[in-house]
Order: C-alpha cells, then sequence, then structure tokens
C-alpha cells in the first residue's frame, strides 16, 4: 500500500509542522512549475537511516531524472539523461546522525548547485536542461 499526498496547481509549499515518512514505502507529492527553466528545492531532514531517498524528479519530455539519496550518511544527487553518463555530486557527511540538517538545490541550464548545512558544492554540467519539471516526490523509494 502505497501512502502520498497529491498538490495540483501553482503552490510554493510550506509545512509549518514536520511531515513524517513513516516507510520506505511512503512519499509525499508536491508540483513543480513546469514554466521554469530552473530547479529550486530547499528543506531540511533528520533521519538514523545511512541510505534512503529524499527527492526525485524526472525532467522535462520524459529526457532523464534526478534523484537526491543519502548513501552511507552522504547527500548524493544523481542525474540520468538519455543517451549521458550518469552524473553524481557528494555532499556532507555523517547526514544520518538524528540532527536536522538543511539541503538547497538549485539548477538552471548547465550548472547545479548542492548545499548542505551551509557548505557548498558547484558543479558544471555539459549538455544538461534542468527545468522545474511537473512533480517532486519527498521520500521513498
Amino acid at each position: 500500500m502505497w501512502s502520498f499526498v497529491l498538490f495540483q496547481g501553482k503552490v510554493s509549499f510550506s509545512c509549518p509542522q514536520p511531515v513524517t515518512v513513516l516507510s520506505p514505502r511512503s512519499y509525499l507529492v508536491l508540483p513543480g512549475n513546469s514554466e521554469e527553466d530552473k530547479v529550486s528545492v530547499i528543506f531540511q531532514f533528520r533521519t538514523w537511516n545511512r541510505d534512503g531517498y529524499l527527492l526525485f524528479r524526472e525532467l522535462r519530455h520524459g529526457s532523464g531524472s534526478f534523484a537526491l539519496f543519502l548513501k552511507d550518511g552522504k547527500l548524493k544527487l544523481s542525474l540520468f539523461q538519455l543517451g549521458q553518463s550518469l552524473r553524481n555530486i557528494t555532499a556532507g557527511a555523517g547526514l544520518n546522525d538524528g540532527q536536522w540538517h538543511s539541503v538547497s538545490l538549485s539548477a538552471k541550464w548547465s550548472h547545479v548547485s548542492l548545499v548542505v548545512d551551509g557548505d557548498i558544492a558547484i558543479h558544471p554540467l555539459v549538455a544538461v536542461l534542468m527545468d522545474s519539471g511537473v512533480t517532486y516526490y519527498f521520500g521513498g523509494k
């Protein structure tokens, strides 16, 4: 059984209280703005799990996707694009300590910025068009 929340329309989502993802099969669904030619996502999380998905989104027109997840307590951004090799950005360490951590992901055209707890990782990406897309999936598998 899958648990999810779906919002439609032009939404800037803000949560006054934390959302708890209770199982690997639970996730939160939020809309993007398909008119935007950029990605901008800011959120906080805390966990004791060394591995797990935080955010997933498909790129426009099914041209690929990106996933933001924890692997061995480190934040990893993987960008999949048809006809391209897999691109990875890793940031932070020990993020499975049960403390709150802030994440900011922004991308426009061929540059990606990933900030974890104030530490920034900027990477140029060749021939990648990042857009806000239609749907963001937080949590889950």
